[in-house]
């Protein structure tokens, strides 16, 4: 589930591929298209208005009006999260394969081998600093500049929400942080 900038709601389902909650509709969102029809886990605009999704099959779509793109150097990792940073710049937050960055055209993985706590991500987020915080199955991590640490091993971290103000929240499986 995500907002758009233009006040649209998108909505990814599990048996019904994209859909879009406009103001006046909900529409399913590229009907036909063979990717956009499968169960969509991850969403996320960026400040231009492309959205980002992923999906259960291991591909990520870049949605810009009524142009969708496969962004094939990011096919094959079953998405579960999508962060999508100024400069064109995507992460993902994948099922085993850590964390995957897109910048101009290069891909780099940051995953157990680079301390990560886990390769099985489930959120991401970046706070009001510019650190990013990556949610896995087994632990909270941030990531300041280029240095990663993990602050809360052995925990599962389900959602990450940055707030206004304040610390960023934190959902677990024993609460909220």
């Amino acid at each position: 589930l995500w907002h758009d900038h233009e006040g649209n709601i998108w909505i990814g389902t599990y048996t019904g591929g994209l859909v879009k909650l406009t103001r006046t509709a909900v529409v399913q969102a590229k009907p036909g298209h063979p990717g956009l029809s499968r169960v969509i886990y991850a969403l996320v605009t960026d400040g231009q208005g492309d959205v980002y999704a992923g999906t259960m099959q291991g591909d990520t779509f870049r949605i810009r009006g009524d142009e969708t793109w496969i962004l094939p150097a990011l096919s094959g990792f079953l998405v579960r999260s999508i962060l999508a940073r100024g400069g064109g710049e995507v992460w993902l937050g994948t099922e085993k394969a850590g964390v995957v960055i897109h910048k101009n055209g290069k891909k780099r993985v940051l995953d157990q081998r680079n301390g990560l706590s886990s390769n099985r991500v489930n959120c991401l987020a970046e706070d009001r600093e510019g650190r990013i915080w990556v949610g896995t199955q087994r632990g909270l991590n941030v990531l300041t500049g280029g240095s990663l640490q993990v602050i809360a091993p052995d925990i599962r971290v389900h959602t990450l929400t940055p707030p206004a103000e304040g610390p960023m929240l934190v959902g677990t499986d024993l609460g909220l942080f």
